[in-house]
């Protein structure tokens, strides 16, 4: 039995998306230091940054800059810069007075 093209184009697209994503939010995560330890929260940042920063990239219709693996740097980067910012806000929320 051979493997549908078609389906193997689609599973390596999805494949590229989950890798930038996951790079875009480590590099969030490792800038802004959320102080949450909680596994997965790099690709939780970087799959929603990469929704937002697609969201936003076509709302203000900005260029998309660089490409890597054939999918837009700039938009994924800045959404998971501003989501992880979100998560910390949350996180010192959270938190509670510190006085």
């Amino acid at each position: 039995m051979r493997p549908d093209p078609e389906l193997l184009r689609e599973v390596t697209r999805i494949a590229e998306l989950v890798v930038l994503s996951a790079g875009a939010g480590l590099a969030a995560v490792q800038l802004l230091r959320p102080g949450l330890a909680i596994r997965g929260l790099a690709l939780f940042v970087g799959l929603g940054g990469f929704y937002a920063g697609t969201w936003l990239w076509d709302v203000a219709d900005w260029a998309p800059g660089p490409a890597l693996l054939g999918q837009p740097l700039m938009p994924p980067i800045v959404g998971a810069l501003g989501v992880c910012l979100l998560v910390k806000l949350a996180a010192l929320g959270a938190a509670g007075p510190r006085w």
